[in-house]
């Protein structure tokens, strides 16, 4: 059984929190796409960038920030369901285990908090290992694409590095946090 991503019980914070757990990813995607975008045109200088209208862009930004974080986040799910269902079943021997625990979180509203920050905290995690591979590979090409770039071979390389390495530690964090929930939660069950 695939977790759910919506809201519990139709909370107006709930749902808020979630906007902005999409936005936080959608705008780590936004930046990627933009970037890859200039890249791909030809607009390499940051002063050519800045002439686009802040207002038009914070606008645009904020709209396809919440899209891109929504398509981030299935994305990442269906990528990283494989070891998130294989963590799951070291912890619960059936789907209806896994049920009955996240049915006693539910009926309660202080492990229900934190459970749900766990959600959120793996969620961020989750996407946010994809963004930065894209933005790896966002840089990668930007200064494949501009032939007067100043950055040196070095640079690049370390800022590559730099951005897979917070890939990898994104998705580390990602693992660690849904192991110690699916852990936390079955130690509910009697």
């Amino acid at each position: 059984m695939a977790e759910s991503s919506a809201p519990v019980g139709g909370s107006g914070i709930a749902a808020t929190a979630l906007f902005i757990e999409v936005l936080v990813v959608g705008v780590g995607a936004s930046g990627a796409s933009f970037f890859m975008a200039c890249a791909v045109l030809g607009v390499h200088r940051v002063g050519e960038v800045g002439k686009i209208d802040g207002t038009v862009l914070a606008m645009i930004g904020v709209s396809i920030s919440y899209i891109l974080g929504i398509i981030v986040d299935r994305g990442a799910d269906f990528l990283l369901r494989k070891p998130s269902v294989a963590c799951r079943r070291k912890h619960f021997d059936t789907d209806a285990d896994y049920d009955a625990a996240r049915r006693i979180v539910h009926g309660d509203p202080v492990a229900l908090g934190k459970y749900e920050y766990s959600r959120s905290r793996m969620r961020v995690c989750r996407g946010w290992a994809l963004n930065w591979a894209a933005l790896a590979l966002t840089f990668t090409v930007w200064i494949a694409s501009d032939p007067d770039s100043r950055i040196g071979k070095g640079v690049a390389a370390v800022a590559i590095s730099f951005l897979l390495a917070m890939g990898l530690a994104s998705y580390v964090t990602w693992l660690s946090i849904v192991r110690s929930t699916m852990r936390e939660l079955s130690e509910l069950l009697p």
